[in-house]
């Protein structure tokens, strides 16, 4: 019979092992909706929106970001600290990141079929990572903290309308800062194919 040292050990072992499995199935899934290209989560697309605009490889810019919100947990709430926060702020970014270059180059055009099967497959398999990652219980993702905190630290609201709001503005800040860049990059494609030029239209 195992003693309680033995048995609090596999314990913990196991969920250290749903945690990292729940990050990385998330990540995937983050590839998957990437090939989709249906839309991702407001946090996800802020992400997307920042990548566009910063010279920076996006798992290097994912923890960037998720440490300034992790200053936010340190000043505030320290209790949703935990080895899946830590986890979480550096692999997921290069496991998102791994997973869209795969993706997109086992499928460089993907057809409309192709994105819907990305699009389910990314849908389940984000369940099923977030029910390990919750069951394990071990510690929140920095943006996640940051709606826990505002709710339980701040009472600003109940947690579901927190979480709302903080994903209402990340949606906007993404296309706020996503746009301008998209269209940055447009221009510059145009001037390297000599399709464009700043003074085209004077000239016409």
């Amino acid at each position: 019979m195992k003693d309680k040292k033995t048995l609090n050990t596999e314990h913990l072992n196991k969920r250290i092992g749903m945690t990292l499995g729940g990050i990385s199935l998330c990540g995937v899934s983050v590839g998957f909706l990437k090939l989709a290209a249906f839309g991702l989560d407001p946090f996800q697309s802020f992400m997307a929106g920042l990548t566009a605009m910063v010279p920076v490889p996006f798992g290097t810019l994912h923890i960037l970001v998720s440490i300034c919100l992790l200053m936010f947990m340190l000043a505030f709430d320290r209790h949703y600290i935990g080895l899946g926060t830590i986890f979480n702020l550096f692999l997921l970014g290069y496991i998102i990141d791994f997973s869209t270059e795969y993706l997109q180059a086992l499928f460089p055009a993907p057809s409309l079929m192709i994105r819907i099967m990305a699009f389910f497959v990314g849908i389940c398999s984000i369940c099923i990572s977030s029910s390990f990652y919750f069951t394990a219980d071990m510690g929140v993702s920095p943006y996640d903290a940051v709606a826990l905190i505002l709710a339980n630290k701040w009472h600003v609201g109940e947690f579901r309308y927190v979480r709302v709001c903080t994903d209402l503005a990340s949606a906007p800040a993404a296309f706020c800062i996503w746009y301008p860049a998209d269209r940055l990059q447009a221009s510059r494609r145009s001037q390297a194919s000599g399709l464009w030029s700043p003074h085209s239209s004077w000239e016409a």
